[in-house]
């Protein structure tokens, strides 16, 4: 384990492009598991005079809800499997598994690009293939995390519209005996653990896109523009001597 840890650049992490990595890896995490892991149960409660005397709701990951339906007698054992009223018109299972996908192959793609920084630093620096394909994968996953962290904004907006009490509770009274007898809902979930999904998905977004500048140093595509901002330098003291009518010396 020693030599293992011994054979690793740890230097590389004292850099903006591996600290910020480091930083990735736990956000990244954070994102598809806030999202990932999210389970809500509530339940209805009935009139004493129902058996059962409660009917559970439920609903989580991955969100794929539409057209769940309440029964028509919430009442009556026997007929809770014949349904008749739609508790959730929409799901949101595209936008979630998006977003939680991205999650997953960007901590992927992290933990397998520190392995090369901590391993294959001196690879990573002289062959310029490694910070090309570095920046384009990191480029495409800034971009990825944007749109994905978009739609489950929208996706998580529309998720607190179809299952608040209020839009529950007008299904609800469409039910026997709720038409006719009070029922409650009785609704323990809050979506504490979606909106910090989209706080990290955001700020993924903007730890993705401010390490291209990063990654783009260690390209060739910068180092070349160095080497030619320099050689512009050197070169103009001659070019202005001569605007300047300085004689030059001529070699014969």
């Amino acid at each position: 384990m020693t030599d293992i840890i011994g054979s690793l650049n740890l230097e590389v992490l004292k850099l903006p492009l591996g600290c910020i990595r480091i930083v990735e890896l736990p956000m990244a995490i954070l994102a598809f598991a806030t999202t990932s892991g999210y389970m809500a149960s509530g339940y209805i409660k009935l009139p004493f005079d129902c058996k059962p005397d409660k009917y559970t709701v439920e609903f989580g990951y991955s969100f794929n809800i539409g057209g769940t339906e309440l029964p028509k007698d919430l009442c009556n054992k026997s007929s809770l499997s014949e349904m008749g009223n739609t508790l959730f018109e929409q799901g949101f299972s595209s936008s979630s598994q998006f977003f939680v996908f991205v999650g997953v192959i960007s901590f992927l793609y992290v933990l397998g690009i520190l392995i090369v920084y901590l391993k294959y630093w001196t690879n990573y620096e002289n062959d310029p293939k490694f910070a090309m394909i570095d920046f384009t994968v990191t480029g495409i996953l800034g971009v990825f995390w944007f749109f994905a962290s978009c739609a489950w904004a929208s996706g998580v907006s529309g998720l607190k519209s179809v299952t608040s009490v209020d839009a529950i509770e007008a299904v609800m009274k469409k039910t026997v005996p709720c038409s006719t007898k009070e029922c409650q809902l009785v609704a323990s979930w809050n979506y504490a653990s979606l909106n910090v999904s989209l706080i990290t998905g955001f700020a993924c977004v903007a730890l993705w896109l401010a390490n291209l500048w990063f990654i783009y140093k260690e390209t060739t595509w910068s180092k070349n523009r160095q080497v030619q901002t320099t050689v512009g330098s050197v070169a103009d003291p001659a070019s202005s001597g001569i605007s300047s009518g300085q004689s030059q010396p001529s070699y014969r």
